[in-house]
C-alpha cells in the first residue's frame, strides 16, 4: 500500500479511510473531542451553547452527529461555521464535519439532517474573506 508524496499532496493508495465510532459525548460549553474514542461522535443533549471543541492538532477531523438540539456559537477565530456569522441551533440528526486548525480553533461544516448544507450561503463570503487574508499576507 504505497504512500505518494508530492509538493502539496499526499496520496494514499489502497488504504481505506474509515470512520471509527466513538462513545457519545454530552453537549456542553466545551465538547472536548480529545476525549473521543473514535472520529465519528454522537453529541447528546442540548446543554450549551457549544463554544469550543477543545484543542487538537491541526488537521484532526471528526464527523459529529447531533442527537438533540444544542446551539453552536459562531466565532470568527475559534468556531468558524459555514452558516456565515450566525450561531446554529442543531436539529436531531444534523451532522457536522469539524477540522481542527490547532490552538483550539475549528472549522465547522454543518449538514442538515436532510443532507443539505449551508455552502451556498457561506461560499461567497468565505471566498472574499480568504482572498483578502491571502492578499494581506502577501503585502498587497
Amino acid at each position: 500500500m504505497p504512500i505518494r508524496i508530492s509538493k502539496n499532496r499526499v496520496a494514499l493508495q489502497g488504504i481505506p479511510l474509515e470512520l471509527a465510532k466513538s462513545a457519545s459525548i454530552a453537549s456542553a460549553a466545551t465538547v472536548n473531542l480529545a476525549t473521543a474514542t473514535g472520529n465519528e461522535v454522537h453529541i447528546t443533549g442540548s446543554t450549551g451553547p457549544i463554544t469550543s471543541f477543545g484543542t487538537m492538532p491541526a488537521g484532526t477531523t471528526f464527523t459529529l452527529i447531533f442527537d438533540s438540539t444544542p446551539t453552536i456559537t459562531y466565532n470568527a477565530t475559534s468556531m468558524i461555521l459555514n452558516t456565515s456569522t450566525s450561531d446554529y441551533v442543531c436539529t436531531a440528526g444534523d451532522r457536522a464535519t469539524v477540522v481542527s486548525e490547532g490552538a483550539g480553533n475549528w472549522v465547522v461544516t454543518l449538514f442538515k439532517k436532510d443532507g443539505t448544507n449551508y455552502h451556498s450561503v457561506f461560499r461567497g463570503r468565505c471566498l472574499r474573506q480568504c482572498h483578502r487574508a491571502t492578499r494581506a499576507e502577501r503585502g498587497h
